[in-house]
């Protein structure tokens, strides 16, 4: 598949076509620029995908500003260049809906991580006293010793 990005299944990324991501899009750090395909190989769709952050977050490529670029993320087809086949199919796709959803739940805990660990901190009803367990003997031993005497 070379040329003109089309593929068998006319599954393509119009990402930068879209009104609403065109302005970020072209902002985004992109395949073609970190990886180069063998000649011959070169194909315009996958070039223009996004390289995508370990959080299946945008990039900022170099020089563009946009801030909040990074806090856009996305689980589409475009993310299995960068993260592998989490969107393909029926079972990739579930497991790349866990991994994401792992993965933003960190990124948010994170962000909050002096929130969370103040509230932690502050907490004053203990969920153990010491007195929740009582030493008995075993069940073993009660049998041993009815039998012994």
């Amino acid at each position: 598949m070379t040329g003109n990005g089309a593929s068998a299944t006319t599954s393509t990324s119009r990402r930068c076509r879209r009104r609403a991501t065109a302005r970020s899009a072209s902002r985004a750090f992109r395949t073609r620029t970190s990886y180069a395909p063998p000649v011959g190989d070169e194909d315009d769709e996958l070039a223009e995908s996004p390289d995508l952050g370990p959080a299946f977050e945008f990039q900022p490529r170099a020089g563009a500003h946009c801030p909040g670029l990074d806090r856009v993320h996305t689980l589409t087809y475009p993310a299995t260049l960068s993260l592998g086949v989490v969107t393909g199919d029926i079972p990739a796709i579930s497991e790349g809906a866990l991994h994401f959803a792992d993965t933003l739940a960190a990124l948010l805990y994170a962000e909050d991580i002096e929130t969370h660990y103040a509230r932690m901190q502050a907490y004053a009803e203990p969920e153990i006293y010491g007195d929740e367990w009582v030493a008995e003997p075993l069940p073993c031993q009660t049998n041993e010793t009815k039998t012994s005497t």
